[in-house]
């Protein structure tokens, strides 16, 4: 089992300006060098702050339209920040 070592404020917060930039995990990984588990927790632990509603809500219309909305990994950031 992994123990996990928690990141500092500064490495998180330079994660997350590496994440905005689109840099693969993998040479986030490399640059911050920290282990892959370590930023795949970090990441979770961030998601699991994102509103699961997204402050979205549905109108009691009977003309509903489903539509599909493609977002980026830093637009989801900007919701938690």
């Amino acid at each position: 089992m992994r123990t996990y070592q928690s990141l500092s404020n500064e490495c998180k917060r330079r994660i997350e300006l590496l994440l905005a930039e689109r840099i693969s995990l993998e040479s986030i990984c490399r640059v911050m060098e920290i282990e892959a588990h370590q930023l795949y927790t970090y990441m979770d632990e961030r998601y699991d702050e994102i509103p699961q509603d997204l402050a979205c809500s549905v109108t009691n219309s009977t003309d509903i339209e489903l539509v599909k909305v493609d977002s980026e990994l830093d637009e989801l950031w900007s919701l938690v920040g």
